[in-house]
């Protein structure tokens, strides 16, 4: 090192003799900051010699703004093309052009911003509704950050009854088949452990991994369940399992029938609106948009002149066609089809309406033709179609579960939840969890893969044979028609105290 500092030492002598280091650049970029950050790091910094950054009239920073005056003057004043310009006029001329390519580029970006700013609202609204889906939740969302961080004490609480059901109730109805899953994860975890899994209560004696178990219980019930805290107990992990299925069940059944509720109220004030007298009211044009929206069939030849009387009446109908799905299909059938037509419809629909989106955004300056702001028209027209995008999710889920017909398999399949993957994966899986915390001999683990394949390929042999022993539709639709029956006569008997709270939370929201 020595040495090779002598010799830079020589060498930069002899430089300096010479003039030092001479830096030429060119062309000089739009931006001023940039232009002085490159200018910087392509000179001397502190050598001596001299830097010198060119620019020509003919490049676009010139040409833009202002080549014409500084042309016009080169010609008045008789200087040849290949002589540089160099005097004070012109550097304030280059930071002057600089200056607007800056305020160009900042109008751009706040243009740009502006018509964002319409997505972004849109973006939260429908991400919020997936997530609550997902997570299986149903509670009215402040979209704004800083609004939610203030009035998040104020939200009214998410629904604890749904119909015949209330959290105890339900807890009732899931406890078994919460405990079976609980038990059957601890007994896998326990035998990759070594443990002695053929115990009545089964519990890994090093807790559990909450990620894994949340996983198992959300495949089956479609609700997110904490249990940081109770991993290392097995009572509070069931307990704690068993009230969040509970009241997310209640919550994913709540949802279809709350929106069930408000396209009947929609359908009827549109038909049948309360500034109307009664006599005018299109009753028969009601009975008509029931039967194709819902399927009920309704006789309103004699009806009280009172609106919320009306929309009770029709909402009995159709809530009885609802529980009539529910009891032919199952609860948790019923409720797992029901967010795989959430979710599906709202990614399908969600990507064309990015598409119809940025052909609105694609000609919208036209509007100014017309006298119009763009900006204005662009969201007007942007939240009419989010809002159409939003009813036709709506609308169509609805539809869907109203038309469903299942087969066999597709019953089992929701129905097992977890258990209907594959067992194959499920050893692969394991076989990977494993993988870190002992080895497995080969021989071991292709015997488990093996028997792992037989068992899901008996699985699916017998869902086949369920599958084509169904009944002819005309048996299905005797069994719904009896299910309706039956759910319209116990709606009945207990109906008036929930269409009072579904319509008192409405107005609250």
């Amino acid at each position: 090192l020595p040495v090779f500092a002598e010799r830079c030492d020589a060498d930069g002598h002899s430089l300096r003799d010479l003039g030092g280091l001479y830096i030429i650049g060119s062309p000089r970029p739009d931006s001023l900051r940039i232009d002085n950050q490159l200018r910087g790091r392509a000179g001397r910094q502190g050598d001596p010699g001299e830097s010198r950054f060119f620019l020509s009239l003919e490049d676009d920073l010139m040409r833009i703004f202002g080549a014409d005056r500084i042309t016009g003057l080169m010609e008045r004043l008789g200087m040849e093309e290949d002589i540089p310009i160099e005097a004070p006029l012109v550097n304030r001329a280059i930071e002057n052009a600089q200056g607007r390519v800056e305020a160009m580029h900042f109008d751009t970006r706040k243009n740009l911003f502006e018509y964002d700013n319409v997505m972004n609202d849109q973006r939260k609204a429908i991400y919020a509704l997936r997530k609550q889906i997902l997570e299986g939740r149903y509670q009215p969302e402040i979209l704004d950050e800083q609004a939610r961080k203030e009035q998040r004490h104020n939200l009214p609480p998410p629904p604890d009854t749904s119909g015949p059901y209330t959290v105890e109730s339900m807890s009732e109805l899931v406890r078994e088949r919460v405990i079976k899953t609980i038990d059957e994860y601890c007994r896998e975890v326990m035998a990759q452990r070594g443990e002695d899994a053929d115990v009545p209560e089964p519990f890994p004696s090093g807790g559990l991994n909450h990620h894994n178990l949340t996983h198992e219980l959300y495949r089956r019930f479609g609700a997110m369940v904490p249990l940081q805290e109770a991993i290392e107990d097995r009572k509070q992990t069931i307990e704690t399992s068993i009230d969040v299925v509970a009241r997310s069940l209640i919550q994913q059944r709540e949802r279809i029938h709350d929106l069930a509720f408000k396209k009947v109220d929609e359908m009827v004030m549109e038909l049948c609106p309360d500034n109307v007298h009664p006599d005018d009211w299109n009753l028969p044009g009601l009975e008509v948009a029931a039967a194709r929206r819902f399927g009920a069939k309704l006789d309103l030849r004699t009806v009280e002149d009172n609106i919320e009387k009306l929309v009770d009446r029709v909402w009995n109908e159709v809530e009885a066609r609802l529980t009539a799905r529910e009891e032919e299909a199952g609860l948790y059938t019923y409720l797992f089809y029901v967010r795989q037509a959430y979710l599906g419809e709202i990614d399908e629909q969600w990507i064309a309406h990015l598409k119809n989106i940025e052909h609105l955004r694609t000609g919208i300056g036209l509007v100014g033709y017309a006298t119009r702001n763009p900006k204005n028209e662009y969201k007007i027209r942007g939240y009419n179609l989010f809002k159409d995008m939003w009813e036709s999710i709506e609308q169509t889920v609805l539809d869907k579960f109203l038309s469903m017909r299942l087969t066999a398999a597709q019953r089992a399949a929701a129905e097992e939840g977890a258990e209907y993957e594959t067992a194959v994966t499920r050893a692969n899986r394991g076989a990977r969890a494993r993988g870190g915390a002992r080895k497995v001999s080969g021989d071991a683990q292709a015997q488990r893969l093996q028997a792992a394949a037989q068992k899901a390929m008996q699985q699916l042999n017998a869902m086949k044979q369920a599958a084509e022993s169904i009944a002819p539709a005309s048996h299905d639709d005797a069994i719904a028609a009896a299910a309706a029956e039956a759910a319209a006569k116990s709606l009945k008997e207990d109906g008036e105290g929930r269409k009072g709270r579904r319509r008192r939370r409405r107005r609250e929201a």
